[in-house]
């Protein structure tokens, strides 16, 4: 009998290999896994990763080139050589792509910072770095028919918002001008939300039906929003400063005879990352056992260079604060939630 020096791990089945594999919470174990043998490599596919919990993009790249990431699952900060990003903006919340650019607008692109895939983007007019990025969980920008949404001021002085619009394909932009004071705007899915902050309502325009198309007016909620995230129920309105108690809304519009915000008590195994620029994104907690759902993950950068993450769980009404302490000198200011998928 074999003692358990002697046992040969690599003849493990299958289906151990990738029940074992989905028990990974971070994405570098799951490569490790992977690098150990053949028969390891082959039971477990790359395209069927475990579920992830958001990473923690630091800064942008440093002199030689590294992008820092902090995994709040295993407590250590990833680095990744990134020199496609040298030079450039990474601007988010990303799922999967973000949203690269150098300061002159003139060669934005879609950036997977794991797989290097880049997807080249029409230069933009008027850029100066006030821009957001808005795409679905699921998006591949290089899929026919997808859309890929930016919106930007076009001037320091300027009231006009505008919305840009890329598909595969097209070499320029379709662009869609508002009206956009104290605004907080959100695009996905050919539906384009426009929350008025001085008035509280909120218009809703179907893009796909081209220009002239009706505005959908939504009264105002019980509160005032300064976010907007997609869930799997449709888009939420939120109401989220640290101290307070957190507020969320569905926007319930049914046949839109009767458009309304509608409150809500829970948000079940959702949870919500909210970061900079007034967006964010849902995810369910599905395996990661060690991280609660029905909760809301801010990402704060503070004046002083440094950063916190404040969690908001919706079932106690209460904030705390997640301890971060990773032990690298060079993580000193977090810049936005970036999901690791390859």
């Amino acid at each position: 009998m074999k003692t358990n020096e002697e046992r040969d791990w690599s003849e493990l089945f299958p289906d151990v290999l990738n029940l074992i594999s989905k028990k990974l919470p971070d994405l570098c174990d799951f490569v490790r896994f992977r690098a150990v043998c053949k028969s390891w490599c082959s039971a477990v596919p790359i395209s069927d990763p475990p579920p992830q919990f958001p990473w923690i993009l630091m800064h942008d790249p440093s002199p030689d080139n590294e992008l820092c990431f902090y995994s709040l699952s295993c407590g250590k900060v990833h680095r990744i050589h990134a020199p496609e990003a040298r030079g450039r903006m990474l601007i988010g919340p990303a799922q999967n792509y973000i949203f690269a650019i150098d300061r002159e607008g003139s060669s934005p692109s879609l950036l997977n910072l794991l797989t290097k895939n880049e997807v080249p983007l029409p230069p933009i007019k008027n850029f100066h770095g006030r821009s957001s990025i808005c795409m679905a969980p699921s998006c591949k920008p290089t899929q026919e028919g997808e859309h890929v949404a930016i919106w930007q001021w076009n001037k320091w002085d300027s009231r006009i918002c505008t919305l840009g619009l890329w598909q595969p394909g097209n070499e320029k932009w379709t662009e869609i001008e508002k009206y956009s004071n104290w605004a907080i705007q959100f695009y996905n899915d050919g539906m384009y939300y426009v929350y008025n902050k001085r008035t509280a309502e909120t218009e809703v325009i179907d893009v796909r039906a081209g220009t002239g198309a009706p505005t959908i007016l939504v009264p105002p909620p019980e509160t005032e929003f300064n976010y907007f995230v997609m869930s799997e129920e449709g888009l939420l309105g939120i109401h989220c400063y640290p101290g307070w108690p957190c507020e969320i809304y569905h926007l319930v519009q049914g046949n839109h005879a009767n458009p309304h915000w509608m409150k809500l008590k829970t948000i079940g195994d959702q949870m919500i990352f909210l970061s900079g620029r007034h967006t964010g994104f849902c995810a369910k907690v599905s395996n990661m056992n060690q991280f609660k759902g029905n909760c809301v993950y801010l990402l704060r950068n503070h004046r002083d260079l440094s950063f916190s993450l404040d969690v908001y769980g919706i079932d106690a009404g209460k904030w705390e604060i997640w301890p971060i302490s990773p032990d690298d000198a060079d993580f000193d200011r977090a810049l936005t939630w970036f999901m690791p998928k390859i």
